[in-house]
């Protein structure tokens, strides 16, 4: 179920350093993403929840059972959330404060005795091609024109990506998703050696999500910056809305999606859910 995977089962999370970072608010409402930003954000979630099509466009929550689901899946938008889980957990959900359905700890409390295996929690950030064009008041000059990236970048073969795949702990490489991703570029350093990836895979027509490692040795050097701004662009140019889907606790990939211009609209929770 591909709504669930937004850590350790199909990445989709930005890697690189983990450090600790409180949870700051869960919503900004819209500001620097254009309307059809958002528009194509909401229709993308709502398709891969399976959930009805709209069903992001209006107030609240709302609990959609899932014969085939197995979890809860909770995505919260613009003020919206939106949970599909398996019809044992839908009726233990009805009536539950909307912060609480993106809180693991307020889901698993209110699922108990379900078989449970939390997931996480990740923040849901986007920029799009309205960004550069908005901050200025003028028409950008490219979609990307403000991401110029620095450095020694090139597509990433399978040699520089199995030498940095090598160089993580297996738990992080598996977070960025970057094994999944069909279009990936590395950053290296003077002497060849491979110090960040990143990439993006398209989610249906409209949205690119990001991943993003670096190397533990060539952490804080900018080298994971520059190689996320060359994606960035690529997707951009692409007439794509980006998504950067972080971790709550990964401040550096927090500051890195800050400092290109992303917007945090929301959050999503996932919780594993086996037989009760």
């Amino acid at each position: 179920m591909g709504a669930v995977s937004f850590s350790r089962q199909d990445g989709s999370v930005d890697g690189g350093t983990r450090e600790d970072l409180s949870d700051g608010p869960s919503v900004v409402a819209g500001a620097a993403l254009s309307d059809a930003g958002r528009e194509r954000v909401r229709a993308e979630w709502a398709r891969r929840l399976a959930a009805p099509p709209g069903v992001f466009a209006g107030a609240g929550s709302h609990v959609v059972a899932r014969e085939d689901s197995t979890a809860v899946v909770a995505v919260e938008l613009f003020g919206t959330c939106v949970v599909t889980c398996p019809p044992a957990a839908a009726a233990r959900l009805e009536g539950l404060h909307p912060a609480a359905l993106t809180d693991v700890d307020a889901l698993v409390r209110r699922l108990h005795p379900l078989r449970l295996r939390p997931i996480g929690t990740a923040a849901l950030s986007y920029r799009d091609t309205g960004l550069a064009a908005r901050a200025t008041g003028t028409a950008a000059p490219s979609p990307a024109g403000d991401l110029a990236a620095a450095g020694d970048l090139e597509v990433a073969g399978d040699v520089a990506v199995d030498q940095l795949r090598r160089s993580l702990p297996a738990d992080e490489w598996d977070e960025s998703g970057l094994a999944a991703m069909p279009l990936r570029w590395a950053a290296f350093t003077s002497s060849g050696e491979v110090a960040a990836l990143a990439g993006y895979e398209r989610w249906g027509e409209d949205v690119a999500q990001v991943g993003v490692a670096a190397a533990p040795a060539h952490r804080g050097l900018g080298h994971a910056s520059a190689v996320a701004r060359r994606v960035v662009t690529a997707a951009l140019d692409e007439g794509l809305v980006v998504q950067w889907r972080c971790r709550l606790g990964n401040e550096a990939s927090e500051r890195l999606c800050a400092a290109m211009g992303f917007v945090r609209v929301g959050r999503q929770t996932a919780v594993l859910v086996g037989d009760d």
